[in-house]
């Protein structure tokens, strides 16, 4: 009944590895979440204020700018 000893070279290698990994993921998962908010920031304050800076120029630019825009939500990618 004598179980085998646990080979802690190879164990402690393979959870550095591991956690290498996670590691890893973690910061590519950061770097997204900051793209994606930084994104929505962005396009909240366009949301708000955006408005008032397209009047600012002549009314056929509002209005072909407008439509970009529409078009952008409404065509699917």
């Amino acid at each position: 009944m004598n179980a085998p000893t646990p080979n802690f070279k190879e164990l402690t290698g393979r959870m550095r590895r591991e956690l290498t990994r996670l590691a890893r993921l973690r910061r590519v998962v950061r770097v997204l979440l900051v793209i994606v908010y930084s994104a929505t920031l962005l396009w909240f304050a366009f949301c708000l204020f955006g408005g008032n800076l397209l009047a600012s120029a002549d009314y056929t630019t509002y209005v072909h700018t407008s439509q970009y825009i529409l078009y952008g939500f409404i065509l699917p990618p």
